[in-house]
């Protein structure tokens, strides 16, 4: 009796979360230039806005200052998904932003790989 009483339950909590609505979509834009970009790690800042970390290898659109290669490509939005500032890092070689966090004094920790060595 047991068995039939469980299979049952579980039956109808899959039934219950299959007629769930998705979330509405708040804003959705896209980010880069026109070549290869690349987000890894996205976290939402004290401010409400988010902080974005990957890799690029444009140097037009949204970027500057890629060193035409892969460099981290560090990029701010606030909470409507507008662009407050951008940063690309790297060297000569592919350079690629893998995690980012913000720290306790406003600032921002970045993790990633890098293949350059200037």
């Amino acid at each position: 009796m047991k068995k039939n009483l469980l299979f049952v339950w579980l039956l109808l909590m899959t039934v219950n979360f299959s007629f769930a609505q998705a979330p509405a979509i708040e804003w959705a834009k896209c980010y880069g230039g026109t070549k290869n970009d690349y987000a890894e790690s996205i976290k939402q800042t004290n401010d409400g806005g988010y902080i974005v970390a990957g890799y690029s290898i444009s140097n037009d659109g949204d970027v500057t200052g890629n060193h035409d290669t892969s460099d981290y490509w560090i990029v701010k939005l606030d909470d409507t998904g507008f662009i407050q500032w951008q940063k690309s890092l790297g060297g000569t070689s592919n350079d690629e932003a893998n995690s980012i966090q913000q720290t306790n004094d406003g600032g921002y920790i970045v993790a990633g790989s890098s293949k350059s060595n200037d």
